[in-house]
């Protein structure tokens, strides 16, 4: 059977990739060669659900893994739980039936467990050490930096965080193919997540369509230089390939201008009577001036550009966590609906509805609920759909979505802000100008393109795996093998 390679790049944007194909000719003989095919990402399409789908071959209402990464929140938490994953991944389906695996910064699985062959990685944030299965992979040298997020720039740090950045990368690559030729491996995986974190921060320096273009700068070559940088990765691997070896180059979603508009949906909420507030005295109501005062200190600091300086000030004021998201002014117990955790400044989320509350009012939730979609749906300028979650999601996991769930235009995000317009600018865009999209990129070397399939998502990638492993595993995925048998 095949030997298998899979480089995975988080936030490859295929618009990017067919925009730049003069520039990259190694993802282009991978193209010509090969197959190349974009991809259907997760709802939403964030990296957490994402992985964890391509781990696994199932949705997110199927392995329950729901959760986003907040770039804004230095004191992150991972609020899902990502043991499900340990035992029920490709490589460990590849490992329990004999095939030698080596699988290298798979993001969100860790701590790392026992595998047929090698696993190394570090914690999906800030906290935590470095970890390889077996013990004296540690031994042997010094493991390079691995994980999630590490480095949350601030416009002075800009240069160091490139330069860091690329560091990062190359010492992730060098490691991985070091450890490559430790052994002929039968599946072979290393996951890159540096791309997705310079589209965040350097987008806007980029894209001239972005309002906030700053004009000719010296960060626009950022983002195509980080492409051309793993265009070259790639080459390193296909070169290192032997005869019926099969490369698969996959990432979790793509990358694009991050919304520049924010939907206040809980102002939207309040407005049409689902959403309570603790102001009981009109404008002079000290949390009406607390949430007034938060919002014109977070425009000023948009429009002057003194995004970095109002984070640091945020940073020493109490509760700000609560105060960021308008917790402080929402009676949460007098509250039929309210904007869901999941939801963020990006265009999809979610409502939660008060089942309990509603009982207790006799109202029918159902209604309630029929009600809210309907007058989001009447938002055409702003809203692409509104649906109920069952409508989308039927896994047994699906109650990890909230019982709404929404898609806005591309410019809007989703915003907590009570007591504003129902629509305003999105005041943090300068600070994380990307934002990820739905289509994901998928390359395939060693198989002709005719024997790939023209529709897939992310749920065929661990099926696919299997399949050119010669690994039996029908029935556990939700996707299928991208392999046109013929």
């Amino acid at each position: 059977m095949s030997r298998v390679l899979v480089i995975g790049i988080d936030g490859m944007e295929p618009g990017l990739v067919e925009r730049w194909w003069d520039e990259m000719p190694n993802l282009r003989r991978l193209r010509d060669e090969g197959a190349y095919r974009r991809m259907k990402s997760v709802y939403p399409p964030d990296s957490i659900p994402a992985w964890a789908t391509i781990y696994t071959g199932l949705r997110p209402d199927n392995h329950g893994i729901l959760d986003s990464v907040d770039y804004l929140d230095k004191r992150r938490q991972l609020k899902c739980d990502a043991a499900y994953l340990r035992g029920n991944t490709f490589w460990d389906t590849a490992g329990a039936q004999g095939k030698r695996v080596c699988i290298i910064n798979p993001f969100l699985a860790y701590p790392v467990w026992p595998v047929n062959g090698i696993m190394a990685n570090g914690p999906v944030f800030v906290t935590g050490e470095v970890q390889a299965f077996p013990d004296e992979i540690m031994l042997e040298g010094d493991l390079p930096e691995m994980g999630g997020i590490v480095d949350f720039p601030t416009k002075n740090t800009l240069p160091g965080f490139i330069d860091r950045t690329r560091e990062l990368t190359m010492d992730l690559h060098r490691f991985a193919c070091k450890t490559f030729r430790r052994e002929r491996w039968d599946l072979f995986f290393v996951n890159y997540l540096t791309l997705d974190r310079v589209q965040h921060f350097f987008w806007r320096y980029f894209d001239e369509e972005d309002p906030t273009y700053p004009g000719k700068n010296r960060y626009s070559e950022v983002i195509p230089q980080f492409y051309r940088l793993f265009d070259s990765l790639v080459a390193d691997y296909a070169q290192m390939m032997e005869d019926g070896d099969v490369l698969l180059v996959v990432s979790d979603h793509g990358h694009g201008m991050r919304c520049t508009k924010a939907f206040h949906l809980n102002e939207f909420l309040r407005q049409e009577g689902y959403l309570a507030s603790k102001v009981t005295k009109g404008k002079l109501d000290p949390k009406y001036l607390v949430e007034r005062a938060k919002q014109t200190a977070l425009n000023i600091a948009h429009k002057y550009d003194m995004v970095d300086l109002a984070y640091r000030i945020g940073k020493l004021i109490p509760r700000a966590k609560e105060l960021k998201k308008s917790t402080f002014i929402i009676d949460k117990e007098e509250s039929l609906a309210r904007t869901a955790s999941f939801a963020g400044m990006n265009p999809s989320g979610g409502i939660e509805i008060d089942r309990d509350l509603c009982a207790q009012r006799e109202l029918d939730c159902e209604q309630v609920r029929t009600s809210i979609i309907d007058r989001l749906a009447e938002l055409k300028d702003i809203v692409e759909w509104a649906a109920p979650r069952e409508e989308l999601f039927q896994g047994r996991h699906a109650d990890v979505y909230p019982e709404i769930l929404f898609e806005l235009k591309p410019e809007y995000g989703v915003s907590r802000t009570l007591y504003a317009p129902l629509v305003g600018v999105n005041p943090t865009h300068k600070k994380v100008s990307g934002g990820h999209k739905p289509d994901a990129a998928l390359f395939v070397y060693g198989l002709g393109s005719e024997s790939i399939r023209p529709e897939i998502d992310l749920t065929c990638i661990a099926p696919t795996l299997l399949d050119l492993l010669g690994v039996e595993a029908r029935g556990r995925f939700d996707g299928a093998s991208v392999i046109v048998r013929r």
